[in-house]
């Protein structure tokens, strides 16, 4: 196990500056990529004290939103849901009309 001396040395070490060889370009086109990406995903909490029934919860949001094409359910953490859209139309419709 290393102490707060050995930490404290190899973090001093850590520089982004000085750096001999070629550095990795960053790609432009990268953040519009990401943009497209989030333009089809919402991330919402089940309010509950308690832990949620993950598929009864899926398949009731699902009759309530009453989508036009399927989306893609995750179960991130706890009572947080990550719901990823094909219709950019039916993520609006469910952003702006919740539940």
């Amino acid at each position: 196990m290393m102490n707060a001396d050995q930490v404290t040395k190899l973090c001093s070490t850590l520089s982004l500056k000085g750096r001999k060889g070629p550095l990795m370009s960053f790609d432009r086109d990268l953040k519009e990529d990401g943009e497209k990406q989030l333009a089809f995903r919402l991330v919402g909490k089940a309010l509950s004290n308690n832990l949620v029934n993950r598929e009864s919860f899926i398949s009731t949001v699902l009759k309530i939103w009453r989508l036009v094409e399927r989306v893609d359910i995750e179960a991130v953490d706890g009572n947080i849901f990550s719901f990823t859209f094909k219709n950019v139309e039916d993520r609006r419709r469910v952003f702006l009309g919740g539940p």
